[in-house]
């Protein structure tokens, strides 16, 4: 690849207990080609909360360079020039889902805005009896599936030479449109909505000063329907949107900021117009029932 750096080795492995408890380990080697891709790939940036194994350069003479410490606050690659390799190994655990057995696993993409990616893999160890279901985006690479060992089963999506991606202005979400796929299990449809609506309770529940709000907001617009955008325009203009739909709706107006579809949903209510909360998705975020990562 004529590129700064080039991704060697993306690959994850993901190991899921029959009570729905991950671990997954994840091994990057890339090698830098330009003066470019030394800062860029210089600093070792490693996901709060895991366990760093392995952080390290290795010389284009095969010799290798390890820093004086793991901590992964300020972490760089000793005496990384341009020809070397970084090499880097982490795991993360997180705990089972409320779902008996139940997980979702982290979304794997199969390209990367930051550098071409030449060797890209996905491997999930899970036990035989879970019923494993996967949503897969766009061009991921087909699944080979064969048994492991101690009654496991060993699922693993590969793929060779993807070309670095470029973003463009104001275009969709990389989830809708980057090859990716995600595990998961004992995750239903049904299961899904529910599990939304605990998210959304706080939007339904009436406070005063949301009240407040919604009545000054709707106080010069007739009908429904002019409420409604006038609610709409509020939410838009005055709320920076981030944050997940267990939101507070009161906090979100106080800060400004969080999701605007909890407070838009609590405004609404508020001035008595019924409103209700509804999520969609694009058909190349797959068919099947969506993973609860999916609302995030």
């Amino acid at each position: 690849f004529d590129a700064p750096a080039v991704v060697v080795l993306d690959r994850t492995v993901l190991l899921v207990s029959d009570h729905g408890a991950m671990t997954t380990l994840t091994h990057n080697v890339v090698k830098v080609q330009e003066k470019e891709g030394l800062e860029r790939w210089g600093e070792i940036r490693i996901p709060n909360g895991a366990e760093l194994l392995m952080a390290r350069t290795v010389k284009a003479d095969g010799s290798t360079r390890e820093p004086e410490s793991l901590a992964k606050e300020g972490l760089t690659a000793p005496d990384l020039a341009v020809g070397d390799y970084v090499e880097f190994e982490f795991l993360t655990r997180s705990e089972p889902a409320d779902a008996p057995g139940g997980f979702s696993g982290e979304r794997f993409y199969f390209g990367s805005f930051d550098a071409p990616l030449d060797r890209s893999e996905l491997i999930l160890v899970a036990p035989a009896e879970l019923p494993i279901e996967w949503d897969i985006v766009g061009d991921a690479p087909p699944p080979t599936v064969i048994p492991g060992p101690a009654g496991t089963v060993v699922t693993t999506f590969a793929t060779r030479g993807r070309a670095q991606l470029v973003g463009e202005p104001s275009g969709p979400p990389i989830e809708e449109t980057v090859a990716s796929v995600m595990p998961y299990a004992h995750r239903s449809l049904a299961g899904w909505r529910a599990l939304l609506s605990e998210w959304t309770v706080f939007a339904r529940r009436s406070e005063p000063v949301l009240a407040a709000t919604a009545q000054r907001i709707v106080a010069s617009a007739k009908g429904p329907r002019e409420k409604a955008r006038a609610l709409y325009r509020f939410v838009v203009e005055q709320i920076d949107d981030e944050g997940a739909l267990a939101d507070d709706p009161g906090l979100v107006l106080a800060r400004r900021r969080g999701s605007r579809a909890v407070l838009f949903l609590a405004l609404s209510e508020a001035a008595g117009l019924p409103a209700e909360l509804w999520m969609a998705r694009p058909r190349t975020r797959g068919e099947g029932p969506p993973a609860p990562s999916a609302a995030e």
